[in-house]
């Protein structure tokens, strides 16, 4: 959950901005050129800190409330046995007079069997604690956010070097080790801020969100409730209420939720990667100059179809009018200078990239389910994330605002789709280049290997057979 001062909302409205004075993609690329686009920030420790200490002190609150809710009391007419009834109201004996299915003879003495009560019910189902529980609710997203964006600024070794296990041979990360000072410095980072402890606080806070959601409180009132909500009288003037309700408007009213923080980071891995172009002073196609951009409705950035070539390879991107992605065609095209040069399909290779702002186990399932998907049509797919929490470096590429390694991060994203090896290709005809499997399929342009999921061409460029990886393990 995010309030509206935002970095990625404040980028997307700079966006905005630029492309009202010029929607062409060509001005946009010459502003990013000039580094008029600040694409990384620092984590701010302090802010953070601050407001822990103000979700702490409502969370004091709300658990006092918890314990010692209002209720709303209440009656209900019942039939009860006599023997378990209480003391009857006028009401209830002349209801009881009335009723004569409820009298039995016993030994010629009609007495009643059963009567009418009055039933006293207590309830904590009320407006004001249902909108206690939608208060819990909202905290709870609003730090697991908070905790998104910490996390990976307290790295894992597995995170730092982006594998998962350690190997022993040539090129495992022990000979990352062996370039470092022992003790080894540089890859548990000592950041100003102490990252360390806020990752502590907002555990904290978490915890106590989730105990809160496991009480009878909780259980009872989580029901739904309208966000603009109504000021009743416990909610102004009793002093619990009326400070969680104070506070609610000071902070939850205007939000922009974690599913559309999405739109905002799409648009953000789309303008680190045109700032990558810009920097190597490519993109300039006939097909990009006419390219123009524009924010729609839901604040998403939307581009025009852009091409540029480099080395021996041309670039198609288009975007994906439906999912927030993009599809990318690379060709080998060698020397040729139209980046639609027309090549065989086994020169051709096509990839889709998937962003989504957190990589973590409420979405794991969903995003792992439509990358499948995706691989039915594409060489492979690449997931663009800030937060990869479920640690799954697969294909995945952590694009991080606070972090400022986007041209290196994009430098080797190109490098992974142009690898060409000078080879004896007859080799790799039956036996996989990536993993070494011989259960290979082949389908008169591209092996693919059905261990592990690599694809592959065997070309011969100037009479040498070279072999193009043109995907990893998938």
């Amino acid at each position: 959950m995010e309030k509206k001062k935002e970095y990625l909302i404040e980028l997307t409205n700079k966006i905005n901005r630029t492309i009202k004075h010029s929607s062409s993609f060509t001005y946009v690329y010459e502003t990013l050129s000039l580094d008029k686009f600040k694409l990384n920030v620092k984590y701010n420790y302090d802010e953070t800190i601050k407001r822990c200490v103000e979700l702490k002190n409502l969370l004091n609150k709300i658990t006092s409330i918890v314990f010692k809710p209002h209720i709303k009391a209440s009656t209900n007419e019942v039939i009860l046995r006599s023997e378990f009834a209480s003391s009857l109201s006028n009401q209830s004996f002349n209801d009881t007079l009335k009723d004569s299915k409820l009298w039995k003879n016993k030994n010629g003495v009609m007495t009643p069997e059963y009567v009418h009560s009055i039933e006293f019910i207590d309830s904590i189902d009320t407006y004001e604690n249902r909108f206690i529980s939608l208060l819990i609710t909202l905290i709870e997203d609003e730090v697991e956010y908070m905790l998104s964006n910490i996390f990976p600024l307290v790295e894992s070794i597995e995170e730092h070097f982006e594998v998962n296990g350690i190997t022993y041979g040539e090129h495992s990360l022990f000979k990352e080790f062996s370039r470092l000072d022992y003790p080894y410095n540089d890859v548990f980072k000592k950041e100003k801020g102490n990252p360390n402890k806020v990752y502590t606080l907002v555990r904290r806070l978490l915890k106590r969100v989730k105990q809160l959601k496991n009480t009878e409180f909780f259980k009872i009132t989580h029901k739904y409730i309208d966000k603009n909500i109504i000021p009743t009288n416990i909610l102004i003037h009793d002093e619990l209420y009326s400070y969680c309700f104070r506070f609610y408007k000071a902070n939850y009213l205007n939000v922009v939720t974690l599913s559309s923080m999405n739109e905002y980071y799409y648009n953000y891995c789309l303008l680190c990667f045109f700032k990558y172009l810009s920097s190597l002073n490519i993109a300039k196609t006939a097909k990009s100059n006419n390219a123009t951009l524009r924010i729609d409705a839901s604040n998403r950035l939307r581009f025009d179809d852009i091409s540029f070539k480099k080395g021996m390879f041309s670039y198609l991107i288009k975007e994906d009018q439906e999912n927030l992605g993009f599809f990318m065609e690379v060709r080998l095209i060698e020397k040729a200078i139209r980046t639609n040069t027309k090549v065989g399909e086994e020169r051709i290779a096509r990839y889709y990239f998937l962003t989504s702002k957190t990589y973590s186990k409420e979405n794991e399932v969903s995003i792992n389910k439509e990358i499948e998907n995706k691989k039915l049509e594409f060489n492979n797919v690449i997931l663009l994330t800030q937060n990869n929490i479920v640690r799954n470096f697969s294909s995945v590429l952590t694009l991080s605002i606070y972090k400022d390694n986007h041209d290196l991060l994009f430098k080797n994203l190109l490098s992974s789709l142009s690898m060409l090896f000078k080879t004896d290709t007859m080799i790799f005809e039956a036996k996989c280049p990536v993993c070494g499997s011989s259960d290979l399929t082949y389908d008169g342009f591209t092996y693919k290997c059905s261990k592990c999921g690599s694809t592959y061409s065997l070309l011969n460029i100037d009479n040498e057979d070279i072999l193009w990886v043109k995907s990893f393990r998938r």
